[in-house]
């Protein structure tokens, strides 16, 4: 006989089980959705450096203008802009306008198909229109005074001027204009065998070429021409832009051929021949030994010299930096002095100026220095990598990628003003009376100085 009250019992009980049991793993739901997750952890974690922000008074804007971008060759055009007696001028909207430094009103301006660059001769400003045709206006006027034939200056390249003379650049080589009246005085000056030229100096009158020549090495070679006629007068091999002209004589330096085993040895000798400016003719070799550092493998490079009066300064590549008596020379010359220049990152910058010799580092394109009295290191302290710098007088200017301009005091190093520019490209720093000139691409931004 089944007894339907103790069944009833035990159903009742299973209920109340059940329950209990549905009610523990709803309990657990929150628990476990509550459970910590963990984040994602990096492969590999390593904290920078952040130098601190130079603190400087910032300088507002006297004005600015657009000018028109330079184009495939960029800031390789030497003159985007000029400034001088007050003036600056720039091209834009394909013709040049010039403005008052000080204010930025409008002068006058010129044309409506230039190339975007402008340069300065003398009285004369000198702009090239697309077609290639130069055109020398007055400075103070914007008067033309005269313009060339169509294509006399080729694309890509700027003019050369000299001191009553202006150089075009074209297809057949170099044409000599005279700056008064444009008039040409020889044309055709060429090297078959180079590129080029890259430099232009006048001396008594031989013009002074540097051209990079190809063949089974290539290499630089140095050009004498007769300013008169334009006939070539004589030609050196490995070698480029003279070190000085004087009294008639040319000092060369001979490039540093990567020769099979010179990283084998720590010994350089740095070759000078003297050369007669007229004739080309070998008047003495002067050779400057010195040596760089460390173990094999040396250093492979070509030397980076400055002279300043009669001292010459040698870069060789490693940390130390040579100074030679260049007045007093006499065979088998060694260093009259040693610097060091903290690491063979920073390169010779060229001639000391107040005092400091100037060395620019290939990590962040500052500019550091070495006192020439003692040796001691200078800094003029940026907060960002440096894209360019300019000197004047005894200021240093330095522009950052990070869209700012720091002015710093030569001597004392300390920050004199900074300037907002919104740009990471820039040309060269203009400076006119008291007016600096920031030019970025695609504009002039005229600051005051302090005194």
């Amino acid at each position: 006989m089944i007894d339907f009250r103790r069944k009833k019992m035990a159903s009742k009980a299973f209920r109340r089980a059940g329950c209990a049991i549905l009610g523990a793993a709803l309990l657990l739901v929150p628990v476990l959705s509550a459970a910590p997750v963990r984040a994602e952890m990096p492969s590999l974690s390593v904290p920078g450096y952040a130098p601190a922000e130079r603190t400087a008074p910032l300088a507002k804007p006297l004005w600015t203008a657009s000018i028109d971008v330079p184009g495939a060759n960029g800031f390789f055009y030497e003159g985007n802009a000029a400034a001088e007696n007050g003036i600056v001028y720039a091209i834009s909207g394909s013709k040049l306008v010039a403005r008052s430094a000080a204010d930025g009103k409008v002068l006058f301006s010129y044309g409506k198909d230039l190339r975007p660059f402008v340069k300065l001769a003398a009285d004369l400003a000198v702009v090239v229109h697309k077609d290639g045709r130069i055109a020398a206006l007055s400075a103070a006027t914007g008067k033309r005074k005269w313009i060339s034939q169509a294509g006399m200056q080729a694309d890509g390249r700027t003019p050369f001027i000299g001191k009553d003379r202006i150089y075009a650049l074209n297809d057949d080589g170099l044409t000599a204009l005279r700056a008064s009246d444009g008039k040409r005085l020889w044309a055709d000056v060429k090297e078959p065998m180079g590129m080029g030229p890259y430099s232009l100096s006048e001396h008594d009158g031989v013009l002074l070429l540097t051209y990079v020549v190809s063949g089974a090495i290539t290499s630089t070679q140095l050009n004498a021409v007769d300013a008169a006629t334009g006939k070539l007068l004589w030609t050196a091999n490995r070698t480029g832009a003279p070190l000085l002209v004087r009294d008639g004589l040319v000092y060369t330096v001979k490039e540093m051929w990567m020769l099979a085993d010179m990283d084998r040895t720590p010994e350089r000798q740095i070759e000078m021949p003297v050369l007669s400016l007229r004739s080309g003719a070998v008047k003495g070799t002067r050779l400057y030994d010195y040596e760089v550092e460390g173990s094999p493998p040396y250093p492979i490079r070509s030397p980076i010299l400055a002279l300043d009066k009669n001292d010459l300064y040698v870069d060789g590549g490693g940390a130390k930096l040579f100074k030679f008596d260049f007045k007093s020379y006499a065979a088998g010359a060694k260093p009259v002095e040693t610097y060091f220049k903290r690491n063979e990152r920073m390169q010779l910058a060229g001639p000391p100026q107040g005092g400091r010799i100037l060395l620019v580092s290939q990590d962040n394109g500052g500019l550091y220095g070495i006192k020439t009295a003692n040796g001691h290191p200078v800094t003029w302290l940026a907060d960002n990598p440096v894209v360019r710098s300019e000197i004047y007088g005894n200021r240093i200017f330095s522009a950052q990628s990070d869209g700012y301009l720091y002015g710093f005091d030569l001597q004392t190093t300390e920050p004199l003003l900074k300037v907002a520019t919104g740009s990471r490209e820039y040309g060269p720093t203009l400076k006119t009376g008291d007016v600096l000139i920031v030019q970025t691409k695609g504009r002039l931004m005229a600051v005051k100085l302090p005194r």
